[in-house]
């Protein structure tokens, strides 16, 4: 048998201005759109109603029925990173919940298939009562069968009910007054003059004239309540786990370096937030420090969580946090591992739009970092590689003395992605043995012999990087006749080691000489 359980945060908006200001929870309070004597009232608590205040009132009016009458606005933002911490929670407890579009604050939660985790459903909605406590909240939760029973019963309750009968639940909700269900404040009067003042009245109506004098909200509440419209779950996707990790080669205990390092991660980490239309509300960093050298034994791990004063997604603003609290940390061990978390809530439209128009590269910094550089260095301290026509490989670069760094402009690839060449501006002279390598005449390969000092082949490069396994080629240039003519035979050569190398025969010189890798 299907269950359906709703969970309802009494008056979210309310309990949110009672977080900010904890001294008026003995005050009638309420919560405006706007913050003036015109403000209309969003939500207003049981003292203020003792008192005449009511939803829909302007704010200069309700003060003229209550003078002690505390009010305040709670922003979008707010309301929607608390529903999105409280998803989070319900997602513990149930893979399938679904937040109430029309009115804050509610949940449904699917509690079909949770006997053989839990004792009871009793056990089970105390248990996540409690959670939602955790984070100073608290709710009414009823566990039924249907959508808008569960809900009715839950706006009309103050604790933790579970309906174990049909019939039960539908007498129970036909008793609901009618004013705890979420009509507008003028239908409501409307019903009130009308005397239908419960669920079962309200039920009783013809669905027609209520479309017709109500509205289409009305009329779909009245349906839902008569059990002519049956709606399934809708529930949120999981929240994504946002997180980045660095791994150190040797333990690192300065906290410049760290901060570079945190520095990289947070940035992908910041990107991927505004991806996902998402902002930063906290970031938690957790050191792995190294064996400690006197007991050898690794120290145990620590965190550091940072909260700015609002969710963000700027970099320079939360960098400054971080550096601010490593600098009053005291690290007995060097760390080889930062862990990155990031909580994350619903951006602004002004944060994504601000993210997006701020360049990931700042040209105006870099350019003023080269201008340092070349005043204390020198004018050719500075260079940049540009491409020449050129015969011979190393005449078809050259470096220009340079003081601006400029946007990339990356062409589109077309085909396979080649491999990195580095060159070097001179070729460098190899010892051989040519016994052991050298052309043949027009096989167009290298043959490989052994020999008394280097059996196994020649070593071009030391011991350290083995001899040459494979070599393809030869690869032949030749011209210069008009000032120095080159003769040269190119080879891709690859040794035990797994290094590919780019080397050339000098035919006039009778050498080898290294003019690259590949990698």
């Amino acid at each position: 048998m299907e269950r359906l359980a709703c969970v309802n945060l009494f008056e979210l908006p309310l309990q949110l201005l009672l977080h900010r200001h904890p001294d008026w929870k003995k005050l009638p309070i309420a919560v405006l759109d706007r913050d003036t004597s015109q403000g209309l009232l969003q939500a207003v608590n049981w003292r203020a109603l003792k008192l005449g205040v009511r939803r829909g009132q302007r704010y200069g009016a309700a003060l003229s029925l209550c003078a002690s009458l505390r009010a305040g606005e709670v922003s979008t933002t707010e309301v929607n990173e608390s529903l999105e911490q409280c998803s989070e929670i319900l997602q513990k407890f149930t893979p399938t919940v679904e937040p109430c579009g029309d009115e804050p604050g509610l949940f449904w939660l699917d509690s079909s298939g949770l006997h053989r985790l839990y004792p009871s459903l009793q056990n089970w909605a105390e248990k996540i009562i409690a959670a939602l406590r955790t984070i100073h909240f608290e709710a009414a939760m009823v566990v039924g069968f249907g959508r808008f029973a569960t809900y009715a019963l839950s706006k009309a309750s103050r604790r933790t009910v579970v309906i174990n009968d049909r019939d039960q639940e539908t007498r129970a909700m036909r008793q609901v007054p009618l004013a705890r269900i979420g009509f507008e404040p003028e239908v409501s009067a409307l019903f009130e003059k009308l005397a239908v003042r419960a669920v079962g009245d309200f039920v009783a109506l013809p669905g027609a004239g209520i479309r017709r004098r109500f509205g289409e909200r009305a009329y779909r509440l009245h349906r839902l309540a008569a059990g002519d419209l049956e709606l399934p779950m809708s529930p949120v996707a999981a929240s994504e786990r946002y997180e980045r990790s660095v791994d150190f080669d040797e333990p690192d205990s300065h906290c410049e370096s760290l901060l570079f390092r945190i520095k990289h991660e947070l940035d992908h980490l910041l990107q991927k937030l505004a991806e996902r239309g998402r902002a930063l509300r906290a970031l938690t960093l957790v050191f792995t420090l190294e064996k400690h050298p006197a007991r050898h034994e690794l120290v145990e791990g620590f965190q550091q969580k940072i909260e700015p004063a609002e969710a963000t997604l700027d970099g320079v603003q939360l960098l400054h946090l971080v550096r601010l609290r490593m600098e009053s940390m005291s690290l007995v061990a060097g760390v080889v591992r930062i862990e990155l978390f990031a909580t994350a809530v619903r951006a602004s439209a002004t944060q994504l739009q601000l993210f997006a128009e701020k360049p990931r590269r700042d040209l105006k910094s870099a350019n003023r970092a080269l201008a340092r550089i070349v005043a204390l260095w020198g004018n050719r301290s500075v260079v940049r590689a540009q491409l020449r026509e050129g015969h011979l490989p190393e005449a078809q670069l050259s470096w220009e003395p340079t003081s601006e760094v400029l946007a990339p402009k990356p062409r589109a690839r077309i085909g396979p992605r080649s491999l990195v060449r580095r060159l070097s501006a001179r070729p460098i002279a190899l010892s051989y043995d040519p016994s052991t390598l050298r052309p043949a005449q027009g096989s167009g390969r290298v043959v490989r012999s052994g020999s008394k000092r280097n059996p196994d082949g020649w070593l071009p490069l030391g011991a350290v990087h083995g001899p040459v396994e494979h070599a393809l080629g030869p690869y032949s240039i030749s011209g210069g006749w008009w000032q120095q003519e080159v003769a040269r035979d190119y080879y891709f050569v690859e040794l035990r080691s797994g290094a590919m190398h780019w080397i050339y025969y000098d035919r006039q010189r009778s050498r080898w000489f290294w003019h690259g890798q590949v990698g």
